[in-house]
């Protein structure tokens, strides 16, 4: 699959058929984790967004989180090709933005079945 641009409405089936989203380190204020990045999003507000999923624990809780954030926060691996990742363009608020599914390697199916996605936060820049 190269990657080109997708329309919104074929994002996630277009995502969930990517058999190995490249790894990217996320820079988040006082934070620093590692994901997968699913896919770009370019915005008229808010440039180019990340479509990212991570594994999250907090005490006895894990969850395969999805999130849009700011692309300026995204570390690229050297090892890594990014050439694949699909691209949208986003429009409206970031409420109306598509969902991103459950799409992690290796992430076992309780990872998945505890999915959830966040909503962009310009505020994380």
């Amino acid at each position: 699959m190269a990657g080109g641009f997708v329309p919104p409405k074929r994002l996630a089936q277009t995502v969930e058929r990517i058999a190995q989203p490249p790894a990217v380190t996320i820079h988040l204020p006082g934070e620093r984790t590692h994901g997968v990045l699913l896919c770009w999003g370019r915005h008229p507000a808010a440039g180019w967004v990340a479509g990212v999923a991570l594994l999250c624990t907090q005490r006895h809780h894990r969850a395969l989180v999805t999130i849009w954030l700011p692309g300026h926060l995204l570390q690229p691996s050297p090892t890594m090709n990014y050439a694949n990742v699909p691209r949208t363009v986003l429009q409206g608020s970031a409420d109306q933005w598509p969902t991103l599914p459950p799409v992690y390697p290796g992430a076992a199916a309780e990872w998945r079945q505890r999915h959830r996605h966040e909503t962009y936060r310009p505020e994380r820049r």
